[in-house]
């Protein structure tokens, strides 16, 4: 008997449906020839946790990490026990299995592990299906499973190193943070911690980002057969690092150098262009499309890609890294383009031909997986945005069928005063592909005189236009799928960064967007109007990382040693020993070596210390104990906050034109670079603004009335959670009862009140260190009155 084990029920019917069934159990379907389809829910075993090991690993010390198993193990888990037991009583009657895991690392291990763990040892064959509507022709294609060992090795190794550092770093550094004063837990992950860094790094970009203010020159010039514009090519002893002009004066100089002056067209150069349209698409592209077109997050954009390719069958198997496709995939484009009609696509069946032959149709350049490409199938029952996702993939396929775009380019340079200027135009000729992928538009169809080189003229113009350099854009979640997909650019070790390939990443197109939403559930970013914004949350957690756990280029790295295993380069036995080295290193560095990462303060506490010392002229904290330079900061921020101006941030902006809009008020002038202007805005009408709407409490108001009911042993306000106006009527019925009581300072505001007295060489007043108000109160008094007696300042 043959057992065919698919990866879910799901494909386990649509196997039976393709060979024929004649009888459905509960945990398997017999066909017509007695052969039996079974399945699985995913993986059905899964890794011992620490305490499977040693029950010891149930408590978290310090000293029982690293963790390594001495001989990894795997149980079955708890909601799949039965049909484990199912699959162990079909496989004493099987002669051949058959492994139908979905076609990826994950799917091929997922069914290996089961026959391991099962101790199966006859004959394995792999079926590999891409397209629901083939699923016959791929089981009468089956391949030996030894041909993708590579593909179940890397799954494992992927497996195991996830294990390792997730356990050994979240219970290291939760335990170090903890000991320090920190509250919860600090998760770390191979993948996801390295996300979280891109977020962050970009997030603080824009924060500090500076405008610059630059200069452009545009000339005007004259020539017989008309006029036309160039652009100042800045010379080099003018521009900064970065290429731009800053001087005003260095512009307006060159300015009167050429008003009125001869020029000569040195370069005119025409070339004619032919480009095909793009390759098929790859899942990251697919999500970096739907991003950009219609604000899908990731995770949305796998989940109806999966949908077409399941429930559909409109679309191949969507979790693919390759945009190739297969010569016999070309020989099916005769039938796929009348299903598309029947679909409701719109394309120029005269440009569309079918015979056309595009680079994406390469034999050689496929391995197991091809670009996502419509099937052939009909459906009637998609959703509106399963249409839109569909109608993408399709009109990519088309293109590749179109005739190429043509186009014109002129490149001019033209001389004048002893300065080049530059012009460029397109011209398009033939929008071919472009009609249906919808950027033809968007050629410049400059109107320009017939320029040839040689051509004297006169500059009887000019323009110096004012710009201001912009700030990186905040992350998508296609733009950030991209930059995992292409984390070279985001390296900075001039080492990693070189030994990257291009095609290096974090995480691989099956696991990009789960890893998106992990960072998302747990707080550690939030997303904007579609654009993804480091929380406070997450900004801590990297600052309490050591640089190698947070580093993406590493990650990188290691997601190459996986592709190396799967092309068996490299033993699972040589990655796994290698990574308990490094993490043995790490750990034994971060809680025994000369730095301790958690009782410092982070940089990011120490830049805004030193602002604050920097701006109010008071003496420094101790920078090396992190809860003195908490409470310091604590003491400071809002004196701080009213003597600096900076750019406000998009939620400032957000509730300042929100107010601005619900009270039909005018926004104050500057508004957008400056906070101090934002916040004398809502200063000034915030209690106008509150009293007009009502709003969802935010969990810190919800926490503050919940602590005042508790404290004061009352009755909370009905529907709280639903009115930030319930919230502030009651917070201000009982403000002052609950001020009224006494409460402990916090461990910081001991330290901090500990250390100004030491430094102004008094004593602490009585019950300092158990009512928060006496800490306050001293800390208020001494803190900016401690004179020269503190600690020099840093050079």
């Amino acid at each position: 008997m043959k057992l065919y084990i698919a990866e879910k029920p799901s494909l386990a019917k649509e196997i039976a449906k393709a060979l024929g069934a004649k009888k459905t159990e509960r945990t398997h379907i017999i066909l017509n020839n007695n052969d039996v389809v079974t399945w699985q829910f995913g993986h059905i075993f899964e890794q011992y946790m620490p305490e499977d090991y040693d029950p010891v690993y149930k408590r978290w010390k310090l000293q029982h990490l690293p963790i390594i198993p001495p001989k990894w193990k795997l149980q079955p888990k708890e909601d799949a026990k039965s049909q484990v037991l199912a699959i162990k009583n079909l496989l004493k009657d099987a002669s051949l299995v058959v492994n139908a895991g979905d076609p990826d690392r994950e799917g091929q291990l997922l069914v290996d592990e089961t026959l391991q763990e099962l101790n199966w040892t006859g004959p394995v064959q792999r079926l590999w299906v891409t397209d629901l509507t083939k699923v016959k022709e791929a089981c009468e294609n089956t391949k030996d499973n030894k041909h993708y060992q590579g593909f179940s090795d890397a799954a494992l190794a992927r497996s195991r190193a996830d294990w390792l550092i997730g356990l050994n770093f979240t219970r290291a550094f939760t335990m170090r943070h903890q000991s320090a004063g920190g509250k919860g837990v600090l998760s770390v992950g191979r993948v996801v911690t390295p996300t979280l860094r891109l977020v962050v790094d970009r997030e603080r970009e824009i924060r500090n980002f500076k405008p610059k203010d630059y200069y452009e020159l545009q000339a005007e010039f004259k020539i017989a057969s008309g006029q036309y514009t160039g652009k100042l090519l800045a010379p080099e002893d003018i521009k900064d690092s970065e290429g731009y002009v800053l001087m005003k004066e260095s512009i307006q100089e060159i300015a009167k150098k050429i008003e009125n002056q001869d020029s000569t067209v040195k370069q005119a150069d025409r070339k004619k262009n032919s480009t095909q349209s793009p390759m098929a698409y790859t899942l990251a592209d697919l999500q970096k499309a739907c991003s950009s077109k219609y604000k899908m997050g990731a995770k949305k954009v796998l989940d109806i890609a999966q949908s077409l390719y399941e429930k559909h069958k409109v679309s191949t198997y969507p979790r693919s890294e390759s945009s190739y496709l297969s010569m016999g995939q070309h020989a099916q484009a005769p039938s796929i383009f009348p299903s598309l009609v029947k679909m409701g696509i719109q394309f120029d069946e005269q440009k569309a031909v079918a015979s056309r032959i595009h680079k994406v149709f390469d034999d050689s350049k496929l391995k197991e997986h091809h670009g996502i490409i419509p099937t052939g199938n009909v459906s009637t029952s998609m959703t509106p945005d399963e249409k839109k996702v569909f109608e993408l993939i399709s009109k990519r396929y088309l293109a590749l069928f179109y005739p190429d775009k043509k186009t014109e380019t002129l490149n001019v340079v033209t001389t004048c005063g002893g300065f080049d200027f530059s012009t460029r135009a397109t011209r398009l000729i033939d929008a071919g592909w472009t009609e249906i992928d919808g950027t033809g538009k968007k050629e410049d169809l400059a109107d320009l005189p017939n320029i040839q080189r040689g051509d004297d003229g006169q500059c009887v113009d000019y323009t110096i236009d004012s710009k201001k350099t912009k700030p990186p854009a905040y992350f998508t979640e296609g733009t950030l799928i991209d930059a995992m997909k292409e984390v070279a650019k985001f390296v900075q070790d001039p080492v990693i960064k070189k030994k990257l390939r291009a095609t290096s990443g974090i995480g691989t197109s099956a696991t990009r967007a789960d890893i998106i939403e992990k960072i998302k559930k747990t707080g550690l970013v939030e997303v904007i109007r579609d654009k993804i914004h480091a929380t406070q949350k997450g900004e801590d957690l990297i600052d309490s990382l050591p640089e190698k756990i947070t580093d993406p280029g590493m990650t990188a790295i290691w997601e190459d040693a996986l592709m190396a295993i799967e092309e068996q380069k490299l033993s699972v036995e040589a990655f796994t020993k290698n990574q308990e080295g490094w993490i043995a290193q790490v750990i034994d560095k971060a809680l025994h070596g000369v730095e301790d990462v958690f009782s410092k303060p982070s940089k990011k506490q120490v830049e805004l210390a030193l602002a604050i010392v920097e701006t109010l002229k008071i003496d420094e904290p101790d920078y090396e104990d992190r809860d003195i330079v908490v409470a310091f900061i604590e003491a400071n921020i809002e004196e701080f906050k009213k003597s600096v101006d900076y750019n406000p941030t998009d939620k400032l902006l957000d509730y300042v034109r929100n107010i601005a809009q619900t009270l039909s008020i005018d926004l104050p002038d500057g508004y957008e670079t400056s906070s101090k202007k934002c916040s004398a805005f809502i200063e000034k009408n915030v209690e106008d603004f509150k009293a007009s709407v009502d709003y969802l409490p935010s969990d810190k108001t919800i926490s503050f009335v919940e602590n005042i009911a508790r404290s004061l042993e009352i009755d909370l306000p009905t529907m709280y959670k639903e009115s930030s106006k319930r919230c502030s009527a009651f917070i201000e019925e009982n403000k002052r009862a609950f001020d009224a009581l006494v409460r402990p300072p916090t461990e910081g505001q001991i330290k901090f009140a500990q250390s100004l007295a030491e430094r102004n060489e008094i004593d602490l007043p009585e019950g300092f260190d158990k009512d928060s108000k006496i800490c306050r109160a001293f800390i208020e008094k001494y803190n900016k009155s401690s004179g020269t007696k503190g600690k020099k300042r840093r050079k």
